[in-house]
């Protein structure tokens, strides 16, 4: 719309037949890169992970509220400073994972499956 890129939060069939989108214009900034190293297999000899490899993933950086869920209580809370993301879900960190984000390091907080098939991933500073 207008040279502008958007995500649709949601589709619904409205009351005269024509499907309504909501939508929110991203921001020209929003598309990066991050970076994760993928720990490869367990050697019980060297008791180490051996093979792993870097994995460059495309994302598209949102605001917190463009990519909001109701949660259970005993989900991980929101933080100040907290990136969420959207990353297809063959190139997707697991929870736990360092992740560098234009060259700092953070780690995965939460990842949630989305049905575009993509995880929406939130990144916390170390």
């Amino acid at each position: 719309m207008q040279n502008r890129m958007h995500i649709v939060r949601n589709i619904m069939k409205g009351a005269g037949g024509l499907w309504i989108a909501e939508v929110n214009e991203l921001e020209p900034e929003s598309f990066s890169t991050i970076s994760f190293g993928t720990q490869g297999e367990y050697d019980p000899i060297e008791d180490k992970y051996v093979g792993g490899t870097t994995v460059n993933a495309d994302v598209i950086v949102l605001k917190w509220n463009d990519d909001f869920q109701y949660e259970l209580p005993s989900h991980e809370k929101y933080q100040v400073g907290d990136i969420r993301m959207r990353v297809k879900k063959e190139e997707s960190p697991a929870v736990g994972e360092d992740v560098t984000y234009q060259g700092l390091v953070f780690g995965v907080a939460s990842v949630t499956v989305r049905k575009d098939n993509c995880n929406s991933v939130v990144l916390r500073r170390k």
